[in-house]
């Protein structure tokens, strides 16, 4: 199973093992510069400089080829965002780069927008999607493009006459399934040849479909349709599959509203999660393979999101319920215990799983934890983790909930990459972590909460099923980061960086910042502080701020090389 947490865990351990065994391998990290239009390449323990170079344009995202060998640095181009999409009013461009020395080696302009980009199986080629815009104006429409750029800044493009919502690769790169949305007519999906520099004829589909999902093999293609559940419009969802080699649609079936995509396993299976719609009487699992869905059994009310242990063959399905699912070897239908436990995707399980806590926040007035019992799912407490405090001053200031809840929705966009501070992706997946609601020791003994309505970090002693301290977390933080063999806990905000001891968790003297901080951490345990004219490296056994660079008007981390 490919899933962002069980990344983020992975990087964890690996650090651990690291720290553990002796001196780290860091790597040396891109940074790039938005307001100066610059790429550099540090060394991430001295922050030593080893090269630099200039961009076209503003940097959105840096793309390291897997031999780390290849930089391919995206700029998204000027434009506005709006309620729809991202309407651009110059095109964006690439510039592809030798690694070591930054030498550039081509720029290329792309198209209308920035959308995916992914490498082939071979990592020989970036194949990036822009998507355009979609609009009933013709004056307003921005159709789609998708080009192929090889190591060396060779292109092959494809031009699609309407703006897309999504696209896959085929494993070599010789084509791209590009989807279109309704917006401009019938959804429909395209197969461009990069080698012919054409899209074939369009496929239409039914239904409203916004993703394209491949099997790990390449061979099949799944165009999908979430729909809605009942009480939010009732509509089923739907899943059109394609032969990708033969660029052909071979079926397409009607599910309940598909609220969780679990990803697929080894052999290529595809797990689902829906909610009742339509025909669809009772909340599913479905497990898809090919074209026809092999398993179909009751879950959880409208399964979201799924945790897999290590293994693939057992998940927590979160939902406005949840469950616990034993997929076994996939040779029979997955057995599926219903759990009292409230789904949600800001939940925790405690290291030995006999405790899952489920945090609750709109950032306004609501922060709670709930302690639940595993596997029975009894709900054993609920810790209001907002102060006496911060309830009063929402009581008496009126429109602090409106603040918190527009600063809430802020954060927000920034940790999905949609606002232009620092790390702006702009939407697309990726890997640098973003911090947790909730962090639990790894003895289980003690929880870490962060509680945006008051702005603190609240501690909960799992044994005793007790609060216990509160100190300050600074407003604007994004989540929490358990570090040094979980000795350590960090927060950035918009004052700085705060590091806790998780032992003895005193009050901290924050690190102060020019402006909201941020945390970028590698794959060998790598950690950078980065605010507005600031790069500084951090500790992560201790917390502690040592080499440091204001090299950087508007410093964001591209990617920590290989």
């Amino acid at each position: 199973m490919s899933h962002v947490h069980a990344r983020r865990t992975s990087s964890i351990v690996t650090s651990v093992l690291v720290l553990l065994a002796g001196t780290p391998a860091f790597a040396d990290v891109l940074v790039l510069d938005r307001a100066a239009k610059t790429i550099s390449r540090l060394d991430s323990v001295s922050l030593a400089i080893k090269a630099s170079a200039p961009l076209p344009d503003v940097p959105t995202r840096a793309v390291v080829s897997p031999d780390g060998k290849t930089v391919v640095v995206l700029c998204r181009g000027e434009g506005d965002d709006k309620y729809d999409g991202f309407r651009a009013k110059t095109k964006s461009q690439a510039a592809v780069l030798e690694a070591g020395t930054l030498k550039e080696r081509a720029r290329l302009e792309l198209g209308w927008g920035l959308g995916a980009s992914v490498w082939d199986a071979a990592g020989t080629n970036l194949v990036v999607l822009a998507p355009g815009f979609p609009s009933t104006n013709p004056e307003k429409r921005q159709p789609a493009t998708v080009v192929s750029i090889d190591r060396e800044g060779k292109s092959r493009r494809v031009t699609v006459e309407r703006a897309a919502a999504d696209m896959a690769i085929s494993p070599d790169a010789s084509m791209a399934a590009v989807l279109a949305s309704r917006v401009e007519g019938p959804a429909q999906l395209s197969f461009c040849d990069f080698a012919t520099g054409t899209a074939g004829g369009p496929i239409l589909l039914s239904g409203e479909p916004k993703e394209l999902l491949l099997t790990p093999d390449g061979a099949t293609l799944y165009s999908l349709a979430r729909g809605n559940p009942k009480g939010f419009g009732n509509v089923q969802g739907s899943l059109a599959v394609f032969s990708f080699p033969e660029r052909k649609k071979t079926a397409e079936m009607k599910l309940g509203a598909i609220t969780g995509i679990g990803g697929f396993e080894k052999s290529g299976r595809l797990i689902l999660g829906g909610a009742r719609a339509g025909e669809v009487k009772e909340h599913r699992i479905y497990i898809v393979k090919g074209p026809v869905v092999e398993y179909d059994v009751a879950g959880p009310e409208a399964p979201a999101s799924f945790r897999f242990a290590p293994d693939g063959r057992t998940a927590w399905a979160y939902g406005s319920t949840s469950a616990f699912v034993d997929f076994g070897d996939f040779s029979a239908p997955p057995v599926v215990t219903l759990s009292k436990l409230y789904g949600h995707s800001g939940t925790e399980r405690t290291p030995d799983g006999k405790l899952a806590l489920v945090y609750d926040s709109d950032g306004k007035s609501i922060s709670q934890v709930l302690v639940f019992e595993l596997p029975s799912g009894k709900k054993l407490k609920t810790f209001d983790t907002a102060s006496f405090g911060s309830r009063l001053g929402l009581a008496v200031a009126a429109g602090a909930a409106t603040i918190a809840s527009m600063e809430t929705g802020r954060r927000d966009a920034q940790a999905h990459g949609r606002s232009t501070y620092t790390y702006s992706i702009y939407g697309m997946k990726h890997e640098r972590p973003r911090g947790a609601a909730i962090v639990i020791r790894p003895d289980g003994k003690v929880a870490f909460v962060y509680d945006p309505v008051g702005s603190d970090i609240l501690s909960i002693d799992l044994e005793k099923l007790e609060k216990g301290k509160r100190q300050s977390a600074g407003k604007g933080s994004r989540g929490l980061f358990l570090t040094g063999g979980g000795k350590t806990l960090l927060i950035a905000a918009d004052n700085g960086l705060s590091a806790f001891d998780t032992t003895l968790f005193e009050k901290a003297v924050p690190t102060k910042t020019d402006g909201p901080a941020d945390l970028a951490m590698g794959p060998s345990g790598e950690t950078l502080l980065l605010a507005k004219g600031l790069v500084a490296v951090v500790d992560p056994a201790t917390g502690k701020v040592g080499a440091q660079t204001s090299s950087f008007r508007e410093p964001a981390v591209g990617a920590f090389l290989p």
